[in-house]
């Protein structure tokens, strides 16, 4: 005799999962300066330094715009930002916030994200779109870059001591008027302080591996013009001292579309 197996639909009960609460800052202020934001590309890079720099759960910028906020909440570079008004850039602040525990600038990002969406209101979206790339390749005679030799720069620990003043820290760089120095770098690295300095994406087409120090010395955009015997251009610059080329193309770049965003209230 056959016998039927009944199958019994047994309820699973199945528990809600919290939404996920963003890391926010113990205490932040936000003030207003009266001269307003850095005005050029040496001022900014010094703001973006000292940002990155913070530690021990305390971050601060001395005058920073909103601009510069997003790029380094985001990691985004300067023409990435789309749609932001005039003062975003003009406007310049000083902010300084309190986490929880001892972390470092890269584990305060998602805080700083949660600090422009009180804050200044801040909302985006992120849109991919074709725009004009450049593409980093070696020059007619091959590279002029070495790979960094040992004791070169010095490997910063994040839970140790504050290293001097001017020390030449594994991976960092150093940014003046017509100047950038990079100390035990790899490609990515030149890449990001490339793309920043000439505003637009760059590809790595060098296929060069490793760490290396360079130097590169070239005519600041305040100078070009007045003297073009006294430097280089950027681009002059990389083919004579380092052995590379930029080559113009189109490539596929992520854009941060700013939806809403509002002058802070002060404290």
């Amino acid at each position: 005799m056959a016998s039927c197996v009944a199958a019994l639909a047994v309820p699973i009960a199945i528990r809600a999962q919290p939404p996920q609460v963003a890391p926010k800052f113990d205490v932040a202020s936000i003030k207003r300066n009266a001269g307003g934001g850095p005005s050029n590309s040496v001022e900014i890079g010094l703001m973006r330094a000292i940002a990155r720099a913070s530690r021990g759960g305390r971050f601060h910028v001395p005058n920073a715009s909103l601009h510069l906020l997003i790029q380094l909440a985001y990691d985004a570079r300067d023409y990435q930002i789309v749609g932001e008004p005039s003062w975003a850039a003009s406007d310049g602040y000083a902010v300084t916030a309190k986490a929880e525990g001892d972390v470092n600038f890269e584990q305060m990002r998602p805080m700083l994200q949660s600090l422009l969406a009180d804050r200044f209101q801040f909302s985006f979206h992120r849109e991919t779109r074709q725009l004009p790339v450049y593409e980093l390749a070696a020059a007619k005679g091959g590279l002029r870059i070495a790979p960094a030799k040992a004791g070169s720069c010095v490997t910063r620990d994040p839970q140790g001591p504050t290293l001097p003043f001017g020390s030449k820290i594994c991976g960092g760089e150093r940014i003046g008027i017509g100047r950038i120095e990079g100390f035990g770098v790899t490609m990515p690295k030149l890449v990001e302080l490339l793309s920043d300095r000439i505003g637009r994406t760059v590809i790595d087409r060098t296929s060069f591996r490793g760490a290396f120090d360079f130097q590169l010395d070239f005519a600041p955009e305040e100078a070009m013009g007045s003297d073009p015997g006294t430097a280089p251009s950027i681009f002059a610059a990389l083919q004579e001292q380092l052995g590379m080329r930029l080559e113009s193309a189109k490539g596929p770049v992520e854009v941060l579309v700013i939806d809403r965003v509002e002058r802070p209230a002060e404290n």
